[in-house]
């Protein structure tokens, strides 16, 4: 009967400290409770002393103090053994729910964290158009604010400090041919500038349309080949060069000329007399400005023209030096001139004049 009582004394103090420790409005009721039950107490005890010491001799103050210095100590030790055993039941309940979350932890399938919006919309655009987005970041690198860099590389999987190397792919045999033929000296010439460079080769620029390069190159290599599969295997290092390309004040002296011979090779489709005399000239004009005699002859035959033939209106391009409004120093500007072919042949002897001159 005692060991029944005495268990479920246990049994509910052990609830009322669950409840104390799982509500906080429940522990404050509690210690008021028993701070009252506790001044009722003292309270009590002392009317019973005030009581006793009129009918019993007073006691000895010291002794007095003594008790009452021990029973402090000894509500101390019970009180600071039942919060040790308290704090060890908390930490076994701890420990075994942290393992039990372990286990589950381990038992789920791993989930991984949601993408934010920036990298989802990143990853849906187009391949050409993050590569030119990863091209424009490289353009502006010493620009963006510290640590920009680290972020996106975190972030999208993206080093802006590595260089895009060229796709090295196997070329087929047309494009090596064109590639070839466009490198010779004849064709095209290479930069004054070496370091002026483009896939780690040096650019060169081209001396011809591209039309006429097409249909050189499948007069000389027999291959019929149409006109957007040749401009697509151009190499990137070829160019077009402009009046600041060659480097040299002998801009304007040398490509005139070039012109200008070049729209004899397109007039000759029109004119017989213009035929008799360009179609059997090579199409650049430096080869045939190298032979003398061929100069000469050549030069000489336009001079014999008929007067019907002079009067024929001639529109070409060439390069001259005009002077803009906001700028001290004329600038090199190709313009468009119509005049007679009289006048045109004048212009042109002169201008093959200066020009073999130049090149020798």
């Amino acid at each position: 009967m005692k060991d029944n009582r005495k268990f479920r004394n246990e049994t509910y103090r052990e609830r009322i400290k669950l409840k104390r420790s799982l509500s906080k409005k429940f522990d404050e009721e509690c210690r008021r409770k028993k701070a009252s039950y506790q001044a009722k107490w003292r309270r009590n005890k002392k009317e019973e002393q005030q009581q006793s010491t009129i009918s019993i001799p007073s006691v000895s103050t010291s002794r007095t103090k003594d008790l009452r210095k021990k029973e402090g100590q000894r509500r101390r030790r019970l009180h600071i053994s039942s919060l040790r055993a308290d704090n060890i039941k908390l930490r076994e309940t701890v420990r075994i729910l942290t393992k039990e979350i372990k286990q589950l932890r381990s038992s789920r399938t791993p989930t991984p964290p949601p993408d934010s919006p920036s990298k989802f919309f990143f990853d849906n655009v187009s391949p050409n158009a993050k590569q030119r987005t990863v091209l424009r970041l490289k353009d502006k690198i010493e620009n963006l604010p510290r640590g920009t860099s680290a972020q996106i590389r975190s972030k999208f999987g993206i080093n802006l400090s590595k260089q895009i190397l060229p796709k090295k792919t196997s070329q087929s045999s047309i494009q090596t041919e064109i590639e070839t033929f466009l490198c010779r000296d004849d064709i095209t010439k290479l930069c004054p500038d070496k370091h002026k460079q483009i896939d780690g080769n040096q650019i060169r620029y081209r001396l011809n349309h591209l039309n006429i390069l097409h249909q050189q190159f499948e007069l000389e290599s027999t291959i019929d080949i149409d006109y957007v599969t040749f401009t697509r295997y151009i190499p990137s290092y070829i160019k077009k060069p402009n009046n600041d390309s060659w480097g040299t004040c002998l801009c304007m002296p040398c490509l005139n000329p070039q012109l200008k011979y070049e729209k004899l090779h397109q007039l000759k489709r029109k004119h017989a007399c213009i035929k008799v005399i360009v179609d059997f000239t090579p199409i650049d004009l430096y080869d045939l400005a190298k032979d003398e005699i061929k100069i000469n002859e050549f030069k000489d035959n336009f001079t014999k023209l008929d007067k019907e033939d002079e009067e024929i209106l001639v529109t070409f391009c060439e390069w001259q030096k005009i002077k803009a409004p906001n700028c001290t120093a004329p600038v090199s500007t190709k313009v468009s001139i119509s005049i007679s072919m009289k006048e045109f042949i004048k212009k042109f002897i002169i201008e093959v004049d200066v020009s073999v001159y130049l090149f020798y």
